[in-house]
């Protein structure tokens, strides 16, 4: 995570870093924070989760989410297949203290 006062050179240096990820064959995943009310729960990490499954196969992904991509498809409902999630879509996340763990 990088944060820090706006124009110290925080894109510039992300962007500098994932350069040196992907010349090392990483696969690099960007998620932005909204700095205006309104934004999605966990929207940055949405957006990564998001990008993965673009970049992934939906199999790959789930096996290296393991037991959590159930509850992670609350967030991400690409991480359902198409058959699955025309018969259940997935709940919000409740709003308790195992749920919020659960998704951390």
């Amino acid at each position: 995570m990088i944060s820090g006062e706006p124009g110290i050179g925080k894109t510039h240096c992300a962007e500098a870093l994932a350069d040196v990820a992907e010349d090392q064959g990483a696969l690099v995943l960007w998620g932005r924070c909204h700095e205006e009310a309104g934004a999605p729960p966990y929207w940055p990490w949405v957006q990564i989760l998001r990008a993965y499954v673009d970049a992934s196969s939906l199999d790959e992904v789930r096996l290296n989410m393991g037991t959590a991509a159930k509850d992670i498809a609350a967030l991400v409902p690409e991480l359902l297949d198409s058959s699955h999630h025309a018969q259940q879509a997935p709940s919000a996340i409740a709003d308790s203290s195992p749920a919020r763990f659960r998704t951390f």
